[in-house]
């Protein structure tokens, strides 16, 4: 979980170049409780994982090579993540990470925890750092 999500924080921090973009993204979970958050990123994790490496991966395995199949997998976990181009290549290069390692473990546990630890705390961390102005943040104001 660990190096994707350091990826994401300083290609939004440091880079801003997708700051803006995922700050926008970000705005949606802002009034939500921690708990529903976690809830959120459980379900993502476990359904987008059985779906792009539990049935697309492994179906396309079986056809083209696990190679083949951890590429095109990953082509589609980018696009359907889309919210600019540099996102749909950072989620295209995190969907290589968790196809190749699904493909190595065979364990679709191990790619789902990892994806769902890195939703949630990417989305603890963009509500608590992401698209918040200190002159419009009421923890931010010196009176």
């Amino acid at each position: 979980t660990l190096p994707p999500l350091g990826i994401v924080i300083v290609l939004s921090r440091f880079t801003r170049l997708m700051e803006k973009e995922l700050a926008a993204v970000i705005e949606l979970f802002r009034p939500l409780t921690v708990v529903v958050i976690l809830i959120a990123s459980v379900l993502a994790g476990l359904g987008e994982e059985a779906l792009f490496r539990g049935v697309m991966q492994d179906a396309l395995a079986g056809w083209a090579g696990t190679a083949v199949a951890v590429v095109i997998v990953s082509i589609l976990f980018g696009l359907i993540h889309f919210i600019s181009l540099h996102y749909v290549i950072y989620v295209f290069a995190l969907g290589i990470y968790l196809g190749g390692i699904y493909a190595y473990t065979d364990n679709l546990v191990v790619p789902a925890t990892i994806h769902f630890l890195y939703d949630f705390l990417a989305i603890l961390y963009g509500v608590h750092f992401l698209g918040v102005d200190s002159d419009d943040d009421p923890k931010h104001d010196p009176v």
